[in-house]
């Protein structure tokens, strides 16, 4: 069984404040919850799709997550 977690978070944040500007965020969950969980956190700013795939090692590797995040953006760019 594979399980898969997916947050979403639409901000309403200024993406200016006085001389400094914001070019992005970055949201996550709190990654030791997600131990194993192939997760992903996908926040919209400034009419950008930010996605995030958090994880922790040893839970999970890199080299397993960078197959799955190809995997998932592949499947997400072949549906445009």
């Amino acid at each position: 069984p594979v399980t898969v977690a997916v947050t979403s978070v639409r901000a309403k944040i200024p993406s200016v404040y006085g001389k400094l500007v914001l070019k992005e965020i970055r949201g996550l969950p709190t990654v030791s919850a997600l131990s194993g969980v192939f997760t992903v956190a996908v926040l919209n700013f400034e009419e950008r799709l930010l996605l995030n795939f958090p994880f922790s090692e040893p839970a999970s590797d890199q080299e397993s997550m960078e197959c799955l995040v190809d995997s998932a953006l592949s499947v997400l760019t072949d549906s445009l």
